[in-house]
């Protein structure tokens, strides 16, 4: 019947963040009634002697979580597997003195993915308070470069978000976290990464080559709401 869960469905495993630094509640959930879900650490199929759980795992080491459906102890599920990595957070950056916005360097040419910014000469730069493409003179074959430094004021894990048309790139500390490169409409792509607290270098590269042209960028924690990174988080060196 629509809308009913298939019975070979095995159960979901949130997925949304799968790194952390001490510990992390992992969620296991199914759509099936009447059935125990089973699950394993190590990677290992689980049985019906396996622990069970009604939804959430905690874990406190780097864990290859699985999970199955039983009934009366038979499985009735197909298997779902997930890894969950335990980090060590990125080490701030040793700032004397910051100042607000981020540099910006303006590009103008044609491309079909994000050029190498570093060997290109820029048709213009200076500091603004955001990632603002409105510095640009033309519509449609331009660039950005947006580099700077990031205040986190709580150590965790910060999942970035990229939404933009054509692509764009986010770096923290020289690390690819966001890759959003390539020729396409507004499209949203994320990725994580723990953090200390302090200063933390940031780099946004975007480029558009025909229609429209947009560039978001957002950030998220368990204590922050996906939001447009605000203006108070971002500084350059003086």
């Amino acid at each position: 019947l629509i809308g009913k869960p298939d019975v070979n469905d095995p159960p979901a495993i949130d997925e949304r963040q799968k790194i952390f630094i001490d510990e992390m509640n992992i969620s296991i959930t199914t759509e099936r009634e009447n059935v125990n879900i089973h699950y394993t650490l190590d990677g290992s199929s689980p049985s019906s002697k396996s622990p069970s759980t009604s939804g959430e795992v905690l874990i406190t080491k780097t864990s290859l979580v699985t999970a199955q459906n039983f009934r009366d102890g038979i499985p009735v599920s197909g298997i779902v597997q997930s890894l969950f990595t335990k980090v060590t957070p990125n080490k701030a950056v040793k700032i004397d003195e910051a100042k607000k916005g981020l540099r910006y360097q303006y590009f103008e040419g044609s491309w079909d993915q994000l050029p190498d910014f570093e060997k290109l000469e820029d048709s213009g730069s200076g500091v603004v308070s955001n990632m603002d493409i409105s510095k640009r003179s033309q519509d449609n074959h331009f660039g950005f470069v947006f580099e700077g430094l990031i205040l986190i004021q709580e150590q965790g894990v910060y999942t970035f978000y990229t939404d933009s048309d054509d692509g764009s790139q986010l770096y923290i500390g020289g690390d690819l976290v966001v890759d959003n490169d390539g020729l396409h409409s507004m499209t949203e792509v994320s990725g994580s990464v723990a953090l200390s607290t302090g200063y933390h270098p940031i780099r946004v590269t975007y480029f558009e080559k025909n229609g429209g042209n947009q560039l978001n960028v957002y950030l998220e924690s368990v204590k922050i709401p996906k939001r447009i990174i605000s203006d108070n988080f971002l500084f350059h060196k003086k």
